[in-house]
């Protein structure tokens, strides 16, 4: 792609003017906002978008600086990292200091984020709703100008939308389609897209209403040419928008071991929920018992303990399972053929007997305190 080997070059070029904190900020961060997180995993470019909000907010380019904190907010989400409560804590933080400063455009967006990660974090009667102390969807809305209202129902929509799928909430997730259909098909901010895309076509195959399946072709149709491409989060949106519209065994164990490989657990998580109400249908209970439980635990990990809270309630073997660590999670596999089962709980978990490798360049990136391949 060539857009990304322009990218590369710019950020090589960026380097002879490091002393001029401004510009420096302001091109890595145009890089990977708009150019960059094509190809490159989302996690991969978090910590270069928190150093150039610090930098940019330093110098006062506040727009820019929150326009940076705005695609590490969305990358974050994208790549399904933990919802714990210092992120939610800093997202409170971004939402008054745009008060402060009056930029309340930006303080609505970290708002919707906020109790985006608060409806999946504590439990409430309508998780689907953006109606807490974060934000109070209505209210806020009735508050702004109709280009500020027509973008900030357009953000409320893919989080509700993302919230819906996670909760099964059908009714929701036919509102929200309808909602998002009026927006053109393309985003500035790339991993907000990403999460668009990829809800719009899981949502569209779980609806009954075939009248749906245009807008999951069109998704599933980005993922494929971006995955043709090259680009590293595509592969998890394409395969398990796939399964939802041919759901067959093969193809939902090549959704999970393709979130898997990608290190996104919370679509993982999904996946192997989704997976388990398929086996289900085809009369396959213990099998079915084992995705819902490695589910369970993604889901919990992830931060998503309302959701965990409830499917533990819809199905009750789940609240006397255990596992022999914290993390566990990270070990399964559905792969046939590299797999060996290890009873946890009243359910199981497999364990691969696998090993994958990535040729690359690795950095360590401090948000996810891992090494991370970034080309």
């Amino acid at each position: 792609m060539a857009a990304n080997e322009i990218g590369n070059v710019a950020l090589a070029l960026a380097e002879n003017f490091r002393d001029n904190k401004s510009e420096y900020s302001f091109i890595r961060f145009s890089n990977y906002a708009g150019i960059m997180f094509f190809l490159q995993s989302f996690r991969s470019g978090l910590d270069v978008l928190q150093q150039c909000y610090k930098d940019l907010r330093f110098v006062g380019r506040f727009d820019m600086a929150l326009g940076s904190q705005l695609n590490y907010n969305c990358a974050y989400f994208a790549a399904g990292l933990s919802l714990g409560s210092i992120f939610e804590s800093k997202l409170l933080v971004l939402d008054e200091f745009c008060q402060s400063i009056g930029k309340s455009g930006f303080a609505a967006s970290f708002g919707i984020h906020r109790q985006f990660a608060m409806n999946l974090r504590k439990r409430t009667h309508q998780p689907t709703l953006l109606n807490g102390p974060a934000f109070q969807q209505d209210t806020a809305l009735a508050a702004m100008n109709d280009q500020a209202r027509k973008m900030s129902l357009r953000d409320a929509s893919i989080f509700r939308l993302e919230l819906a799928f996670i909760f099964n909430d059908i009714k929701c997730m036919a509102e929200m389609l309808e909602t998002l259909s009026v927006y053109p098909f393309e985003d500035q901010v790339i991993p907000r897209f990403y999460i668009r895309a990829c809800f719009q076509g899981l949502a569209a195959f779980s609806l009954a209403e075939k009248s749906y399946h245009a807008i999951g072709n069109q998704c599933l149709k980005y993922f494929r040419r971006m995955k043709k491409l090259g680009s590293t989060n595509a592969p998890p949106a394409y395969n398990f928008i796939a399964a939802l519209k041919k759901p067959t065994k093969k193809a939902f164990t090549a959704a999970v071991d393709c979130c898997r490989e990608a290190n996104m657990p919370h679509l993982e998580a999904m996946a192997r929920e989704r997976y388990a109400m398929f086996l289900l249908t085809q009369n396959e209970l213990d099998l079915a018992h084992s995705f819902i439980t490695s589910a369970y635990w993604l889901y919990f990990d992830w931060g998503a303990h309302a959701k965990s809270v409830s499917l533990a309630q819809e199905y009750p073997f789940l609240k006397n399972t255990k596992r022999a660590k914290t993390g566990s999670h990270s070990h399964v596999s559905s792969r046939s053929g590299t797999a060996t089962s290890k009873t946890v709980g009243s359910g199981s978990v497999q364990k691969s007997g696998g090993i994958y490798k990535r040729e690359g360049t690795f950095e360590y990136n401090s948000t996810c305190k891992c090494m991370e391949c970034v080309k």
